[in-house]
């Protein structure tokens, strides 16, 4: 599923592109739980779709979300996507 996102950003389909990611970034939650660091990369990877879309505000505020959740789900400090919330 995360191809077609790709694929759909590249044509300029932002929408379908964020709806898929976003969709992939629910059954993954599902899937792998809040602790596992796959989950935090697809919710972060989200983030930054709505940041490359000029949304600043929205992923900055989607990101504070995802750190915080994150906050007490040390295990997988080792990431450099989640540094910042194993810091915190």
């Amino acid at each position: 599923m995360a191809e077609p996102a790709s694929s759909y950003w590249l044509q300029g389909q932002r929408t379908e592109a964020e709806s898929l990611r976003a969709t992939l970034t629910e059954l993954t939650t599902r899937e792998y739980g809040l602790g596992s660091s796959t989950t935090w990369n697809f919710m972060l990877n989200l983030a930054a779709t709505h940041s490359n879309q000029g949304r600043h505000a929205e992923a900055e505020e989607f990101s504070k979300q995802v750190l915080d959740k994150r906050k007490g789900h040390s295990r997988h400090c080792a990431s450099p996507y989640l540094a910042e919330a194993c810091e915190a």
